[in-house]
């Protein structure tokens, strides 16, 4: 073996030497606790299963009204009544509320549906809603859109009223959404409005408690053939 060869295999040996001193330092210290290993974790994100908005509505309970063909869904809870003795199935104008305490200072959340027959084939929309805005309350439009009600055109609008049963004029009024639908010579009215003893402070719909059950329920709204 030459001086070459030789200088090789010594640089070799000496390496082999320092690894084995590193190698069995270091599993020395890790056999007496002084060096730890933290194991990787993977962070799981595990996002909350979203309730379906559509499932709850479909479970809601259903009313039919056979002579005015239509139906809908309102909230559990909420409570269906007509005017007189007409039959709540049947009838032209029936109320859809819910169940609150108004003394105790609780809004009312309150759907009116009145229908009749159109018996002036020349009127449109704008018309009726001329003849359901002139009323010996006074009334300001806050604003009006066209819309649908189950593909029919309709038209939705806002008025403020200073109508409140009961209690004749007084200084600060009601907010009040009406939805107006003409399918097969049948006025269709829908009145949304939320009582309470303090309404000072409601403007426009937008100041509701609860604005989302109205459009909830006119989601749900058919006719029926």
């Amino acid at each position: 073996m030459n001086k070459q060869t030789r200088g090789i295999s010594e640089i070799f040996v000496l390496i082999a030497l320092a690894l084995f001193v590193v190698i069995g330092i270091g599993y020395y210290a890790y056999k007496n606790g002084q060096i730890k290993f933290t194991p990787t974790q993977k962070q799981v994100i595990v996002s909350p299963t979203p309730t379906s908005t559509t499932d709850e509505i479909e479970n809601w309970d259903k009313y039919t009204n056979s002579e005015y063909n239509y139906q809908l869904n309102y909230p559990t809870g909420w409570e269906v009544s007509t005017f007189g003795n007409d039959n709540v199935n049947t009838a032209s104008g029936i109320l859809i509320r819910r169940k609150c305490n108004y003394d105790n200072g609780e809004r009312c959340q309150q759907l009116f549906i009145n229908t009749g027959i159109a018996y002036f084939d020349t009127y449109e929309l704008e018309d009726y809603l001329s003849i359901n805005t002139d009323s010996k309350w006074p009334e300001k439009l806050i604003r009006k859109e066209q819309t649908t009600l189950d593909e029919t055109s309709a038209l939705k609008y806002e008025i403020f009223s200073n109508e409140f049963y009961g209690s004749g004029i007084n200084d600060w009024g009601l907010v009040i959404v009406k939805l107006l639908a003409i399918k097969d010579k049948k006025v269709y009215m829908l009145t949304y409005k939320e009582m309470g003893k303090d309404q000072s402070s409601i403007k426009t719909s937008n100041d509701w408690s609860d604005k989302k059950s109205f459009d909830q329920i006119l989601s749900t709204f058919k006719f029926l053939d």
